[in-house]
C-alpha cells in the first residue's frame, strides 16, 4: 500500500477565531521556525501541491500533509495584503504519512476493514457509523470524530459484537471522539470524548505527540500493524486510572465480601495494552475461587488480600479477584488484562474482613487503628518504635495519623513537651509541642499529619519545666495505595 499524505485535522473540523469560524481566512504552510515554504496538497495522493489555502465560510478546508508545518492563518489572501492572526499560528503541526481510508460521512455508514479516520459530519442529522467486522480488523483502530455540534453521532458494534461490552458509543450534543480498537472478538474504545469542537484538534494532537509523529500513527492505526507495535499509543494512560472508584467491604456479607464499583477504570495486559471499563460492578467472595474470588489456594488468617478487577478480551466479561500478592495475581484461563484497586485485611483468629471504606485510593477502616497508646518515652537513643505492620499493608504509599498529646505539670509550675517524630533512627520533625502554665494541672493537643510509607515510624518526647508526665496516642484514620499495582 502506498505511502499517502495525512489531513491537517486543525483545518478539517474549523478554524476558531475569538470564537467564531475564520471565515474567507487563509492559512499557509511552512517550514517549522522560519518563512520557508513547504509544500502541502489538495489531496492525499500528493498530485496537486500548495503553499496557501482558502478557508471556507466555517473555517474549514481539507489540506493533505506530510511530516512538520509551521501554520499560519490570515483574514484574506496574504499574497493580496491579507492581515495574519497570530494567536492562531500553530509550531511543529505534525502530519502522518499512513495507510487507510479516510471518510466524511454526513449519512448512516458501514465500516471498511480499511478504516483509520472517520469524520461524522452530523450538520443534517444524526449519523450513525457501524464498525467493521472485528474479526477481520483484529488489533486494528480507527479514530472516529463528530465535526459538528448539530444532532448525535453513534458509532455501532456489528451485530453479535460490543464497544466496551455495550452496543454503541453516543457523542452527542457535544462534539467527541474516539479511537476504536479491535481485540479481534470485540471492540472497545482506547481513547474517548472531547468536549468541544475546538478541542478536536487538540486531542488529536495529542495523540500524534504521545509516539512521536510518524511512528504513532502509522504503526497503531495502519491496515498492516502488528498488536506489539500498538501497545504504548492504545491507551497512553497509568495502569489503575479511575472514575468514582469506591470499594468496601460488603453490607451483607461483611466478613468475607467486598465491593469494587467505579464509573471508568483502565485495565492493562502484560504487553502495557489498555482498555478502558465502563460501569464496574463487582462483588468479589474470598470463599470462591477463581474469577469473583480467590485466585489460588484457600483462605489465611492474619493476611492481607489484594482486590484486582480482570477483564477477558475473549469474552468481553470483568470480574474481580483477591489474591495475597500485590504484583503478580494469578489470572483465571481467558483473562489478560488486569489493575490493582484496593487491599483488605483478613484478622487473626477469625479470619474475618476488617470493615473498610474507600474512595479512591484512599482506605479507611470503620474502626481506627490505634499505633501508639499513652507512649512516654524520652529516650533519645534509640528512638522508641511505632510497629505499624498490623495496620498497613507493606504497599501503603502513606497514611494520615491523628494524636492526641498531653502533658501534666508538677505542683512546681508550668511546663512543657515536645513530640519528635520521624521515619528513621536519625531525623525527626516537631509533631507537636504541649505547654501548661498552671501548676498541678493538664494540657492537651491535638494533631493530625500525613506520613508517606508504610514503615515503621519513630517518637520521643522532650520535656523542660515542672513536667511530671507526657504521653502520646495515635490512630492511624486512612492510608493510601498504589492504583494499577507496584
Amino acid at each position: 500500500m502506498a505511502t499517502r499524505a495525512d489531513n491537517f485535522v486543525n483545518l478539517l473540523v474549523g478554524v476558531q477565531n475569538a470564537g467564531s469560524p475564520l471565515a474567507t481566512g487563509y492559512v499557509t504552510f511552512s517550514i517549522p521556525g522560519t518563512t520557508t515554504a513547504k509544500n502541502a496538497w489538495e489531496d492525499k495522493d500528493k498530485a496537486v501541491a500548495i503553499t496557501k489555502k482558502a478557508l471556507d465560510s466555517n473555517g474549514r478546508a481539507e489540506v493533505f500533509g506530510d511530516g512538520e508545518y509551521r501554520l499560519r492563518f490570515y483574514v484574506g489572501d496574504p499574497d493580496a495584503g491579507g492581515v495574519e492572526v497570530t494567536a492562531l499560528e500553530v509550531e511543529n503541526y505534525k502530519c502522518v504519512a499512513v495507510k487507510g481510508n479516510v471518510r466524511t460521512i454526513a449519512t448512516d455508514t458501514e465500516g471498511s476493514v480499511d478504516d483509520w479516520l472517520v469524520l461524522m459530519d452530523t450538520t443534517a442529522g444524526d449519523v450513525v457509523y457501524t464498525l467493521p467486522d472485528a474479526a477481520l480488523t483484529s488489533g486494528n483502530g480507527i479514530l472516529c470524530i463528530k465535526v459538528a455540534t448539530a444532532n448525535v453521532a453513534t458509532v455501532a458494534s456489528p451485530d453479535g459484537q460490543t464497544i466496551n461490552n455495550a452496543t454503541s458509543i453516543v457523542f452527542g450534543s457535544a462534539d467527541g471522539a474516539g479511537v476504536f480498537r479491535s481485540s479481534g472478538v470485540n471492540w472497545y474504545v482506547a481513547r474517548e470524548t472531547v468536549a468541544t469542537i475546538e478541542g478536536i484538534s487538540d486531542f488529536v494532537q495529542t495523540m500524534l505527540d504521545d509516539e512521536d509523529g510518524a511512528a504513532f500513527l502509522d504503526t497503531l492505526l495502519a491496515s498492516s500493524t502488528t498488536a506489539t507495535a500498538k501497545s504504548k499509543m492504545a491507551v497512553p494512560m497509568v495502569g489503575g486510572t479511575a472514575y468514582n472508584l469506591t470499594c468496601r467491604t460488603n453490607a451483607t456479607n461483611p466478613t468475607y465480601q467486598i465491593d469494587i464499583d467505579a464509573d471508568e477504570l483502565l485495565v492493562k495486559n502484560a504487553a502495557g495494552d489498555g482498555i478502558l471499563l465502563s460501569t464496574v460492578n463487582l462483588t468479589v467472595d474470598i470463599t470462591a475461587s477463581g474469577a469473583n474470588g480467590l485466585d489460588t489456594g484457600s483462605e489465611n488468617n492474619d493476611m492481607w488480600y489484594y482486590g484486582w478487577v480482570i477483564y477477558n478480551p475473549t469474552t468481553a466479561t470483568t470480574a474481580g479477584l483477591l489474591s495475597e500478592s500485590a504484583t503478580a495475581p494469578t489470572l483465571p484461563a481467558g483473562y489478560t488484562y488486569k489493575t490493582l484497586v484496593t487491599a483488605v485485611k483478613n484478622v487473626p483468629v477469625t479470619g474475618d474482613f476488617r470493615p473498610y471504606r474507600q474512595s479512591g485510593f484512599k482506605i479507611c477502616y470503620e474502626t481506627y487503628d490505634e499505633i501508639l497508646v499513652n507512649g512516654a518515652s524520652t529516650a533519645t537513643s534509640p528512638k522508641a518504635t511505632i510497629d505499624v505492620s498490623a495496620a498497613l499493608p507493606p504497599i501503603a504509599t502513606g497514611r494520615t495519623i491523628q494524636t492526641t498529646h498531653w502533658i501534666t505539670s508538677a505542683a512546681g509550675g508550668e511546663g512543657s513537651s515536645a513530640l519528635y517524630v520521624g521515619l528513621d533512627q536519625t531525623t525527626f520533625n516537631l509533631w507537636s509541642q504541649v505547654i501548661e502554665t498552671q501548676a498541678s494541672s493538664k494540657a492537651f493537643n491535638f494533631v493530625t499529619n500525613y506520613v508517606s510509607g508504610a514503615g515503621d515510624i519513630y517518637y520521643y518526647h522532650s520535656n523542660s519545666g515542672s513536667v511530671s508526665s507526657a504521653y502520646a496516642t495515635m490512630k492511624i484514620i486512612d492510608f493510601t495505595i498504589p492504583g494499577g499495582g507496584q
